[in-house]
C-alpha cells in the first residue's frame, strides 16, 4: 500500500475524531457538575450522540493506519514485529473504549454522573501513548525526519508525564500527533 493512502486513511481518522472534539456537544466535557453536562448534552443530543461514534472510529481508522504503516516494514524488518505490536494494542486499545463511547451515546445521565466504567478509556490512553513512543523511536533510527521522531516521542512521553500528574487527558492530543505523519507521508515519505 503507497504512503499516500496511509497518509489518507490516517488524516480521515484523526479528522473524524477531532470533529468529536471540537464541536459544541463537546462543551460538556468542561462543564461542571452534572446537570451542567447533561443540559449541554440534551442542547446536543444527536450531535452528541454523533461525536461519540466518531470518536470511536477516528480512533480505530487511526489504529489502522498505524498498523498498514506497520506492515510496510515487513516481518524480516528490525522494527516490524514490534510495530505491528503496538499497532495492534492501539487498535486494541481504541475497541476497548468503544465500550465508553456506547455507553456515553446511550447513557446520558451515566456520563453526566461519572458513573461509567472508565477502565476502558484508561487503556485506549495508555496502548495509544506507548504505540506513540514507539513509533517515535522507531521514526528516530532512520529513514525518517528527525523532528517527526522526536515530536513524536517527546511529546508521547510529556503527554503521559501530564495524564500522570492531571489524572486525565484530553485525547484529541494524540491525533494532533498524529497529524504530523500524515504531512510527512505526503511530503516527504521514507525511502
Amino acid at each position: 500500500m503507497s504512503y499516500s493512502t496511509i497518509a489518507w486513511i490516517i488524516l480521515v481518522g484523526c479528522l473524524l475524531f477531532l470533529f468529536a472534539a471540537f464541536n459544541p456537544s463537546a462543551m460538556a466535557f468542561g462543564a461542571q457538575g452534572a446537570a451542567a453536562k447533561l443540559e449541554v448534552i440534551r442542547r446536543h443530543e444527536r450531535l452528541w450522540v454523533l461525536s461519540q461514534y466518531a470518536f470511536g472510529l477516528g480512533a480505530v481508522v487511526t489504529a489502522a493506519g498505524y498498523l498498514l504503516l506497520a506492515r510496510s516494514y515487513g516481518p524480516q524488518s528490525a522494527f516490524g514485529g514490534l510495530l505491528n505490536l503496538v499497532s495492534v494494542g492501539m487498535l486494541a486499545g481504541a475497541l476497548l473504549w468503544g465500550i465508553n463511547l456506547f455507553a456515553r451515546a446511550t447513557d446520558f445521565e451515566g456520563f453526566g454522573n461519572g458513573t461509567q466504567p472508565n477502565w476502558p478509556f484508561i487503556a485506549f490512553t495508555l496502548l495509544t501513548l506507548l504505540g506513540l513512543a514507539v513509533w517515535g523511536y522507531v521514526f528516530l533510527q532512520g529513514g525518517w525526519p528527525v523532528w517527526l521522531g522526536w515530536g513524536t516521542l517527546g511529546l508521547a512521553v510529556a503527554l503521559f508525564v501530564l495524564l500522570l500528574i492531571l489524572k486525565d487527558m484530553p485525547p484529541f492530543v494524540y491525533y494532533v500527533i498524529s497529524l504530523e505523519l500524515v504531512w510527512v507521508l505526503f511530503k516527504s515519505p521514507p525511502s
